[in-house]
């Protein structure tokens, strides 16, 4: 899933744009990026040629060299044995002597010559055929690259108590599904802050995350938490507390507020996917040492992370959502949530999508001149 950035403005104008550039982007450069491939091809050819044609010549002058230093070789090794038993040569003996294991000298060393000579001719490089810029990323989907710019960061700093649990189950998130999103501490109405919504093919999902520790019990609509502690002397201390507002009204509060966005900023979405408005989520307990008293049959949702995680993991597609949808759904969340927030320092997705196209073209027209 990937983290949004709060402040993105024009989602859905920066979808259409990104995918209209990369038919456009093909239409344009097709024909001078063939011309340039064909220039390349032509050049790779012509190196190629000569690259076999020295290697050819190598390795006849290398088979002659073999042959040579061979017949050296043979020839020193088959008279030297022979000027020992021939007798007769009177004062040519000494010199003839002398000449035979010249004869193997030369051999030997023409081997030498010949293996040092392969060495240094193999590391030659054969040239390698350009790539075919249809089947590279020079000419890759612009889409990916335009998602890139809707990530956003978690704050450096925790700035309350219950924030490690939040951003450990958004880590956690970010494992899962790609074509999700995940949205943190949006606002929907004034004063709520919805801890982790989920957009994406599976639906919207709201979660209110608690990093509680002790024991949290609810019965018949009421939260409390127990906790254990020791004084300074040493003495155990057990203390259990009203939680104040029930954490499962909590949660409806912000999924209700969340429907409400949808069906009346996405209408067109609604009309075309009923389903989209209806938001599903829970509670998310993710203290290490929380232990809970919540009896089977509740009426709301709840659990800790590997819960929500195989939950979110095995449920099914909504039938006929698509990546339009998606979109229009993050933008009229992130609407409402600039509207209240008064956000000031919103990023256009659609300057960002023709930034993403010029930074494609340029890296295109550079290819196409580059010698």
């Amino acid at each position: 899933m990937i983290l949004v950035d709060n402040q993105l403005n024009d989602l859905v104008a920066g979808y259409e744009r990104i995918l209209q550039a990369e038919v456009e982007l093909l239409r344009r450069w097709r024909g001078p990026l063939l011309a340039a491939y064909a220039r390349r091809r032509a050049a790779y050819e012509s190196e190629l040629a000569e690259h076999n044609r020295v290697i050819t010549e190598f390795l006849s002058r290398l088979r002659l060299g073999i042959w040579l230093s061979s017949a050296l070789l043979a020839l020193g090794i088959l008279i030297f044995p022979a000027l020992l038993l021939i007798g007769e040569l009177g004062d040519l003996r000494s010199p003839l002597l002398c000449f035979a294991p010249l004869l193997i000298l030369g051999g030997l060393t023409g081997f030498g010559i010949i293996v040092v000579l392969w060495f240094w001719h193999r590391d030659r490089v054969k040239p390698d055929p350009p790539l075919h810029p249809f089947k590279s990323s020079l000419v890759g989907p612009l889409l990916p690259l335009w998602l890139e710019g809707i990530r956003g960061q978690l704050p450096a700093e925790k700035a309350y108590e219950g924030a490690p649990g939040e951003y450990h189950f958004i880590a956690r998130l970010q494992i899962l599904d790609p074509s999700s999103f995940v949205i943190y501490r949006l606002q929907q109405q004034p004063g709520d802050d919805i801890d982790v919504t989920i957009v994406g093919p599976r639906g919207v999902w709201v979660f209110e995350v608690k990093y509680l520790k002790g024991t949290i019990r609810w019965r018949d609509g009421v939260w409390t938490q127990r906790k254990t502690y020791h004084r300074r002397s040493g003495l155990p201390v057990t203390e259990i507390k009203d939680t104040g507002e029930a954490y499962d009204q909590q949660w409806r509060r912000m999924a209700d507020a969340v429907e409400e966005t949808i069906q009346r900023r996405a209408i067109g979405t609604i009309e075309r996917l009923p389903k989209v408005a209806r938001v599903r989520g829970g509670l998310v307990f993710t203290h290490p040492q929380g232990k809970y008293d919540i009896p089977p049959g509740c009426p709301f949702n709840w659990g800790v992370i590997p819960f929500w995680l195989e939950t979110l993991g095995s449920v099914p597609e909504l039938p006929g959502i698509d990546e339009r949808a998606i979109f229009e759904v993050l933008a009229a969340l992130l609407s409402r949530h600039q509207e209240i927030t008064g956000g000031l320092t919103t990023r256009s997705m659609s300057d960002y999508a023709a930034q993403v196209t010029l930074q494609a073209e340029q890296r295109i027209q550079a290819w196409i001149e580059e010698q």
